[in-house]
């Protein structure tokens, strides 16, 4: 097996034999694993009070939506915490097998290269990042958005300027503009390696994401097992078009982003329900497959003609047995041809309610 590590313009290969729990460079391309520069990234450590992965999941979800907006996201559920990643305003190749945070890649390395208490230095042209690495993973990181031009007096003020203490620290000097030789006396202890060289250290980290797994999520799709993809073809062409397709996207990364897929995802959902609101669109589809008495897809047809203009819907559950919809009305009339389990007149003169449909 061959994984690469892309940075930028900068790559680097390992080659894994079969069997054997070694690897080596190589100059060969294989997995591609991108990196994702710091400065479009965020990455968080959050306490793990919710124990269902799945509903963490999905806390997590809304958290995310409410700070950032549409992005890129994903975690790792570790046994009492998570690892949150962010990112924004990075194109996926067409070509990624995975995503790699800078702060990972850089902390890899480290680990690699055996230095498991150590700070990496990355200096680019536009970002300095700082990785403190303790015990072989990430400990804590830092971001500030100048470069230094190789310049020390430059970086002698982002060092400052970044609040960190690095006397007595062994530090790794990488990235485009790491000079070890030209700094050498501005920190403790720098770090002498021979290779990789600096402006490939990112890379070489990278590369190493699934031949030294750590924390890091990858923001590779969940896969779904070949028995749930037969259940969903023969339930509903509609489920086996948006499953069919996600499985496809996941396995590559993706031709498409996560924001694609949730398009191309609401634009089928929208053809076939065009009075409902796309929401939960995975989860209804996966409810179809769990063979209860009711299918989702009979009970949403059999309620989308009461459904008119004029209707906004919240949300919409599936248990396998019924279906519960929340939305709000301009007016009341608009609700009377549903069975509705309850309406209340809002402060805003609107009609919320609760339709159950079994």
């Amino acid at each position: 097996m061959v994984w690469t590590g892309v940075y930028g313009e900068k790559v680097f290969s390992v080659e894994v034999p079969r069997l054997r729990r070694v690897w080596r460079p190589t100059s060969k391309t294989g997995r591609k694993i991108y990196v994702v520069p710091s400065n479009l990234c965020f990455v968080r450590l959050g306490r793990r009070e919710i124990k269902d992965p799945g509903d963490l999941r999905k806390s997590v979800a809304l958290e995310v939506e409410e700070k950032f907006g549409n992005v890129l996201w994903d975690i790792r559920v570790l046994e009492e915490t998570y690892i949150l990643a962010v990112v924004r305003d990075f194109e996926i190749p067409r070509d990624a097998y995975a995503l790699d945070p800078e702060v990972f890649s850089l902390a890899r390395s480290a680990r690699a290269l055996g230095l498991d208490s150590c700070t990496v230095v990355n200096l680019e042209r536009d970002r300095t990042t700082f990785v403190r690495v303790r015990g072989g993973r990430l400990s804590a990181y830092r971001v500030v958005l100048r470069g230094c031009e190789g310049r020390k007096e430059d970086l002698e003020k982002i060092v400052e300027d970044s609040g960190w203490d690095l006397s007595g620290e062994r530090v790794l000097l990488s990235g485009s503009l790491a000079d070890p030789e030209g700094f050498r006396d501005l920190f403790g202890d720098v770090v002498k390696i021979k290779d990789p060289p600096p402006p490939l250290i990112p890379a070489f980290g990278s590369a190493l994401r699934y031949v030294l797994p750590d924390e890091a999520p990858d923001f590779r799709e969940e896969e779904v097992s070949p028995s749930d993809l037969r259940r969903f073809v023969f339930i509903h062409t509609l489920a086996g078009a948006v499953f069919l397709t996600s499985l496809f996207l996941s396995d590559l990364l993706a031709d498409r982003s996560v924001k694609k897929l949730r398009d191309l995802q609401r634009e089928i959902f929208k053809t076939e329900f065009p009075d409902l609101p796309t929401a939960g669109i995975l989860d209804q589809l996966r409810a179809m497959a769990g063979g209860g008495k009711a299918e989702v897809t009979d009970l949403l047809i059999k309620v989308s003609p009461e459904l008119s203009e004029g209707i906004r819907l919240y949300r919409i559950e599936f248990n396998g047995v019924e279906l519960k919809i929340v939305g709000e009305a301009k007016r009341r009339d608009l609700v009377e041809g549903l069975e509705t389990k309850s309406v209340r007149k809002t402060p805003e003169g609107t009609y919320e309610f609760e339709v159950v449909v079994r």
